[in-house]
């Protein structure tokens, strides 16, 4: 009897270790970032977020900390203590931006210098400590590639969006943090969010007085209600550029629709309006309009950029939202047309072009962009 209860004693032991252990093979969804992602009373989308997730299939685990730019989050050891738990299969969302714009050497002295290069500065901080201070890209850079050297994927997410509205439409860009960090994702080739333009699509269509009950406080911290929708649209974003997380969701989560992002359009960096207050001329097509990023790879242009040469840019806002590849139909399915809507406001004007990218079977396996019509015209692949 005695060695029976021993026998029990030690498999039951045995037991609990196997359950230890494979309890810590399920991968971590690490969420770091500042207080929109953390706040107070479930204030942050990070915290609800977890509610999207499987726990059985991935922990979540929100790490970010109020009032932190992607500098402070690393001089003040807050990612050396997410670094050190990280596993191979491990995911970390990385949302910075809302404080690197500012001063880095007064008040909260909690800016980055702004930029993607690798320069630097010394400064004399408030306390009397020096420091040398970075550019905005340098800290996301050196977080992605220790998450990266410990096994795991770094998601790199835009930033959430204010309660500041102009003409019934909210504001999409806060700084040039969004942009950055997208670039910074596509230079580094890790998957890139875009929350932002996927909660400002959202709040227009809810409207500026729905969406301001939200914002109790401020114009950048949501309510728990509001966090939790944010929350929703991370996921969102997530499933919109196929990420391997999607694997892991709850039934809450596997509800929410995609954000839909074309993959062919990944980093083409669509322009938005300069100024506000001026009248915007948009133009929508393929790419015989904007080939590629616009930028002259491979020396290709479309016409809509020498085009924007022609306007006064202190009068109006030429902003090339063509997208090479694409159809009239695929514009419309990808999402592409939803967003040049989204930004529309009285006055302005959208030069449409498409027909190229038309024609063809409805039902291509390799590119269903093409739409139904009585006649034939070029098939060209443009």
């Amino acid at each position: 009897m005695k060695s029976l209860k021993a026998f029990t004693t030690m498999s039951l032991i045995g037991m609990a270790v196997i359950g230890i252990e494979a309890a810590a093979q399920v991968p971590t969804v690490w969420v770091i970032g500042d207080s929109t992602a953390s706040n107070a009373d479930r204030r942050g989308w990070g915290d609800p977020f977890g509610d999207y997730f499987d726990q059985g299939k991935a922990h979540t685990a929100n790490r970010a900390h109020a009032g932190r730019s992607s500098r402070t989050f690393i001089t003040e050891g807050l990612w050396e203590k997410v670094r050190a738990e990280l596993k191979p299969g491990d995911s970390v969302l990385i949302q910075f931006g809302h404080n690197d714009g500012g001063p880095p050497d007064k008040d909260r002295a909690r800016g980055s210098l702004p930029g993607l290069g690798e320069e630097s500065k010394e400064f004399t901080l408030p306390n009397g400590s020096q420091e040398t201070v970075y550019t905005f890209g340098h800290y996301m850079r050196r977080m992605i590639d220790e998450a990266k050297a410990a096994g795991t994927l770094p998601v790199v997410l835009s930033l959430t969006v204010r309660n500041i509205w102009k003409e019934g439409k909210v504001e999409r860009a806060n700084g040039q943090f969004s942009k950055w960090s997208s670039e910074i994702a596509k230079a580094a080739g890790v998957p890139f969010a875009d929350v932002t333009n996927a909660i400002a699509d959202q709040y227009d269509k809810l409207g500026e007085v729905k969406v301001k009950a939200w914002f109790p406080e401020d114009h950048t911290h949501t309510s728990p209600e509001g966090a939790d929708f944010t929350a929703s649209l991370v996921v969102a974003g997530l499933k919109g550029i196929h990420s391997p997380l999607a694997a892991f969701l709850s039934a809450k989560g596997q509800a929410v629709e995609k954000y839909p992002v074309a993959l062919v359009t990944a980093g083409l960096r669509l322009p938005e309006p300069r100024d506000l207050k001026l009248p915007t001329l948009f133009l929508i097509g393929d790419s015989t309009v904007r080939n590629g990023r616009g930028d002259g790879s491979n020396g290709q242009w479309g016409w809509g950029e020498p085009l924007v040469d022609r306007f006064d840019t202190g009068k109006v806002n030429v902003v090339n939202r063509a997208v090479g590849g694409l159809s009239s139909r695929t514009y419309l399915t990808l999402g592409h047309w939803e967003k040049v809507l989204a930004m529309l406001k009285a006055g302005d004007v959208v030069m449409m072009q498409f027909g190229h990218n038309d024609s063809g079977p409805l039902a291509d396996p390799a590119r269903a962009r093409h739409d139904q019509r009585h006649g034939r015209g070029d098939a060209g692949d443009r």
